[in-house]
């Protein structure tokens, strides 16, 4: 019943459901607590709450709350849901963009909610590394660089090739580089390392794909290089 009441409340989409929401993230049932972050994802995402919100949910002990949380966080999830419907402005800015107090955070996503995101890319669990890694590549861009590239080394393929396809949109300039060499390596590894140069805005990535097709140790790839995000243009 708490957790059909939950989505009730994130069907209203109205701010004063946010306190009951809030306190459905640390109901003792995992169902009625999944049920609480969709809710405020959808807030999110319809800009009637900061992400802030789901911090508490970032560190819960149950791997899908975590999981919800992090990709209610990712740009395009939130994108996605907003385009649902979006709220009048005046309801928005109730919430969503109050007045900073001193020292307040006035980025997007709050450096706390960064930094708890940042621990999410160790955590046990290699779904939520993964999801944390790609969400990170989003948030951060460039500065996420560090985090991806240590996890080019981790222990599961999921979130070694999640690191590959992030460091495709982080946009460092760093990046194509990395990806290059790891086009050398097993197959799913190479494909994985080319989609993402093929994604990257760097310059420099359309040389590294034109460079591939000469590659004998690529014999595989087409005769013609996919185009780079550079070359397709806006």
């Amino acid at each position: 019943q708490r957790r059909e009441a939950l989505h009730a409340l994130g069907a209203l989409a109205d701010v004063r459901a946010l306190p009951a929401l809030e306190r459905g993230l640390t109901d003792p049932a995992a169902q009625a607590r999944l049920a609480a972050v969709e809710a405020i994802s959808s807030y999110v995402a319809r800009g009637l709450a900061r992400p802030e919100r789901l911090a508490a949910s970032l560190a819960d002990a149950d791997p899908a709350l975590c999981l919800a949380a992090i990709r209610a966080l990712d740009p395009q999830t939130r994108t996605a849901l907003g385009e649902r419907g979006a709220p009048p402005a005046s309801v928005a800015a109730a919430e969503a963009s109050p007045r900073p107090g001193p020292g307040e955070p006035r980025d997007v996503i709050a450096p706390n909610l960064l930094a708890k995101l940042v621990e999410r890319a160790g955590d046990p669990e290699p779904e939520v590394r993964a999801s944390a890694l790609r969400v990170l590549a989003r948030l951060q861009g460039a500065r996420s660089l560090q985090v991806l590239t240590h996890a080019l080394d981790d222990t599961d393929e999921r979130v070694r090739l999640a690191a590959i396809a992030a460091l495709g949109d982080c946009g460092a300039a760093g990046a194509v580089p990395i990806l290059r060499a790891r086009t050398r390596g097993p197959v799913r590894q190479a494909l994985t390392a080319i989609a993402a140069l093929s994604r990257s805005a760097d310059p420099a990535a359309a040389g590294a794909l034109g460079a591939l097709v000469s590659d004998p140790a690529l014999p595989w790839l087409p005769a013609q290089p996919v185009p780079s995000a550079a070359e397709r243009g806006p």
